[in-house]
């Protein structure tokens, strides 16, 4: 239930969110990653394929959950796609929302709140104590071993978060050679911190 001794409050998770509001892709659909929205806990405020949420709105939902976080409590676990393959560390991102088929409108651009966005303004957007982020290069290995410091896990840190783990792949979708089920199970294991089993994944 993505629980443990500390941090003993799940809070937040992104389930690859606005994936299922344009036309459907299957070869980004993150079907393991889906698999977890079966596990969660009921409390936790949960952004799914169907969800379309704007920046404003998940930063409203990110400080209401300020509270939370300050008592040192609470988690997010984050398995989705990001923004790869962009042009500066500071527009790679989580993708909120899919880009859609229509040219020409702005809202067909993909939905991203970027490293940028995170360092620019951390209030806006609150993390949890801890993070689990079980995306597509959300550890953006390729600049940070070069020593770019002004990255997506860096940004989480800015804006809140004290035990993060960040991925070179999508851990659900993507651990070739290991059973996705296994996976989910120590994702969701009673008592096991959602970082700490990242961590071991």
């Amino acid at each position: 239930m993505l629980i443990g001794p500390r941090h003993d409050e799940a809070a937040l998770a992104l389930i690859d969110p606005g994936a299922d509001l344009g036309e459907p892709d299957p070869d980004a659909e993150l079907t393991g990653a889906r698999m977890l929205l079966e596990h969660l806990p009921d409390d936790v405020t949960v952004l799914t394929p169907s969800t379309d949420v704007s920046l404003e709105g998940l930063g409203a939902k990110l400080r209401e959950l300020r509270e939370l976080r300050e008592r040192g409590e609470g988690s997010a676990v984050i398995a989705c796609h990001t923004a790869e393959q962009v042009a500066s560390p500071l527009k790679g991102g989580i993708v909120l929302r899919p880009a859609t088929d229509d040219d020409g409108d702005p809202e067909a651009a993909a939905r991203v709140l970027t490293a940028g966005m995170l360092f620019g303004e951390p209030g806006r957007f609150p993390m949890p104590r801890q993070v689990s982020m079980l995306c597509c290069d959300s550890g953006d290995l390729g600049r940070t071993v070069s020593g770019e410091w002004l990255v997506l896990g860096t940004a989480m840190l800015w804006a809140g978060s004290d035990r993060l783990v960040v991925t070179s792949y999508p851990t659900v979708d993507g651990a070739e050679g290991q059973d996705r089920d296994s996976i989910i199970d120590r994702l969701t294991t009673t008592k096991a911190q959602v970082v700490d089993l990242g961590l071991r994944i």
